[in-house]
């Protein structure tokens, strides 16, 4: 039953806001109190999910009670704005597809629905007072006006759009899941498909130049005063179908050079005194955050509108490029939403063993969206930390050809982002989290028919033995030993370390509820953990036998960076040397000398090789053996004038080697 809170719970409540709610469950019954109707809602998800994850599906189950525990929680979330955005542009999404994302969006408690309508590779959005912004620039393909992009399978026609009414029916389905849904109408940059509809929006001149995707023609001329006069009528059809106070307008990665050669830009620079092109681009969104107050909206944009000069108090950026753009915008007095490709864009992979996504902003694991903390850095005051209204995560669809992708990406690190924009960061655990994403959860996401990324388990290789590391508690992990796939009947790990001698023939596979598995992880690696604290720097001199590859020279071993590291060319040979003779002696208490890749030790490593001492540059002494890739040894505090490192043996493999750690 839904129930008026007790007096001190009322007080909690309104103090916490809308969103807090208090979901007590007894033996005789539940009761959920709030202080919103916003705070009721949430405390039905969470009683949705204390349930066993059937009651979720759409089939009838028998033979079960439903039973829940007993809990008694007082909730409300760290941040106003948990959001995710979804790109039709790229690829085009059912109204039945949005409205299931809105629906699992609800149940992890995430409040803001992102719709990124145009691009350009297709304008999503009837405008009915430019009907050609849909009837040309919704469609690509060969005879059409928008060529085929490149990740589609084929040159057929492809694309579509939402209709008015289709987008209101959207709207009212979010707004009963306390879900505000903000547009996205992309401008003045990434705007080809309202360009091959409308030509005449594009700048005077033949300006061939690229957008930073490839695409030629795609902004908006800000010197034709009608461009001002259709994005008005634009903005205004589209405000009046969202009730959200927020509108999108992009504003990132303009082509700034067709204004260059724009005789229309140019007047207006001279008319307006501009000396550089962001100062067209202030003009343009200084205009268009104008159209949007008028129609009722606050402007929210990507970080790079701030280029070029200061705007209204009430814009909003949203920080995508890093998270330092919105540290510094909320310095200057603007609300911020942190999107940070880094952290949150799901479009990146979220294993290095994907085999579709982006890669620009690095692998975005699920830990990596988890650990994500929108207020750790920045040096903000407690005024300034409240301009962060929360966080965000963008869905950019150029590999999401499908649904099923598109799926694969989301889930479940949008799992993870609900928790960060929710839960107080002192009150996550990554561990803990996990521990309730799998297997129950994911049994929650099987059961709504999600096809999500399974996590894969660790391999290493720890002390002589081969151990893993299930991805979380009661993971179903299956390897095998001959070469083949692992499959559900193969040999199931139970916690037992393996012998060292399968670390290069183990391959290993988590079996997930949904009948979904994890990428195969083959081999195990060797995983080192290097504490250079306190390890001098000298300067130093080296010689070497084996020949460099590329930029990865043997001076990259003195250079003292931790990235960077020496790499042969050719498979190292029984004989090989490599020297570093120091410019002075160095006093040294212990030489540790690793090789190998950092993310995996065991690879390109010495396998077969001694580390040897000088004292005068001349007369070596061996020290110590490579062991994993490892040669250590105990120097006493002597004075050396030279190391050098023999191998022993022919390898199978190409050489690395790190920078030494030379502990005084």
């Amino acid at each position: 039953s839904l129930v008026a809170p007790e007096d001190g719970v009322r007080v909690a409540l309104r103090a916490r806001g809308d969103e807090a709610y208090r979901l007590a469950v007894r033996p005789d019954g539940v009761e959920i109190a709030a202080w919103g109707a916003a705070g009721a809602f949430w405390g039905a998800q969470t009683l949705r999910q204390l349930f066993p994850p059937e009651i979720l599906g759409d089939r009838k189950v028998s033979g079960d009670n439903w039973r829940c525990p007993c809990v008694d929680i007082l909730d409300y979330p760290r941040f106003a704005w948990r959001g995710f955005m979804l790109d039709v542009s790229r690829h085009f999404r059912t109204v039945e597809y949005v409205k299931r994302l809105l629906d699992r969006m609800a149940l992890h408690k995430l409040n803001v629905f992102h719709w990124h309508l145009t691009d350009d590779q297709g304008w999503r959005i009837e405008i009915k007072a430019y009907p050609r912004l849909t009837s040309v620039g919704a469609w690509r393909g060969a005879g059409e006006a928008l060529p085929p992009f490149k990740y589609d399978k084929s040159d057929a026609r492809y694309g579509g759009f939402y209709t008015q009414e289709e987008i209101a029916d959207i709207v009212r389905y979010a707004a009963r899941r306390h879900i505000q849904i903000v547009p996205e109408i992309d401008m003045p940059g990434h705007s080809r498909a309202a360009a091959v509809a409308y030509p005449e929006i594009l700048c005077a001149g033949d300006d061939k130049s690229l957008s930073v995707q490839g695409v030629p023609k795609n902004v908006w001329c800000a010197g034709r005063e009608e461009n001002y006069r259709m994005l008005d009528a634009v903005i205004g059809e589209t405000a009046a179908l969202f009730p959200s106070p927020f509108f999108h307008i992009g504003g990132d990665e303009v082509n700034k050079n067709a204004w260059k050669r724009c005789p229309r830009c140019q007047a207006l620079m001279r008319k307006e005194g501009f000396k550089s092109l962001n100062q067209i681009q202030n003009y343009f969104v200084r205009r268009l955050e104008a159209i949007v107050r008028r129609h009722g909206k606050a402007m929210i944009g990507w970080n790079e509108i701030l280029q070029g000069g200061r705007l209204a108090e009430d814009t909003t950026i949203m920080s995508w490029t890093g998270t330092k753009p919105g540290y510094r915008a909320a310095k200057l007095g603007y609300r911020v939403v942190m999107a940070p490709g880094p952290y949150t864009y799901f479009d990146m992979k979220e294993s290095p063993l994907d085999d579709f996504g982006h890669w620009w902003a690095g692998v975005i694991s699920l830990e990596k969206v988890y650990a994500f903390d929108p207020l750790s850095a920045g040096g903000l005051s407690p005024k300034e930390s409240e301009r962060i209204l929360g966080v965000h995560a963008p869905l950019w669809g150029e590999f999401l050809t499908t649904a099923e992708r598109a799926q694969i990406k989301t889930w479940p690190r949008l799992c993870a982002l609900s928790e960060v924009g929710w839960t107080p960061q002192a009150e996550r655990a990554f561990e803990e989290f996990m521990a309730r994403l799998g297997p129950r959860h994911l049994e929650r996401l099987a059961v709504l028919g999600i096809p999500y990324h399974v996590p894969e388990p660790v391999v290493e290789i720890r002390d002589g033995e081969v151990v893993i590391v299930p991805p979380y508690p009661g993971a179903d992990v299956r390897y095998t030993l001959d070469g083949s796939d692992p499959g559900p009947s193969s040999a199931r790990f139970e916690g037992k370390p393996l012998p060292r001698s399968v670390a290069r023939k183990i391959k290993v596979c988590v079996f997930a509820p949904g009948a979904r598995r994890s990428n195969v992880i083959v081999g195990a690696k060797l995983r080192r953990k290097l504490n250079r604290a306190g390890c001098l720097k000298p300067r130093a001199a080296v010689e070497t036998t084996m020949p460099a590859y590329r930029k990865y020279t043997p001076e990259k071993v003195v250079d003292w960076k931790p990235k960077t590291f020496f790499w042969s060319s050719r498979k190292g040979r029984k004989g090989d040397t490599f020297t570093i003779v120091f410019k002075e002696p160095a006093a040294l208490s212990r030489v540790e000398f690793p090789s190998g890749k950092l993310q995996d030790a065991s690879a390109d490593c010495v396998a077969h090789g001694v580390l040897a001492v000088s004292e005068d540059g001349r007369t070596f002494r061996e020290c110590a053996r490579f062991v994993e890739g490892l040669a250590a040894a105990d120097l006493g505090g002597k004075k050396v004038k030279a190391l050098r490192i023999t191998l022993t043996a022919d390898h199978q493999t190409w050489i690395i080697l790190q920078d030494p750690l030379l502990r005084p």
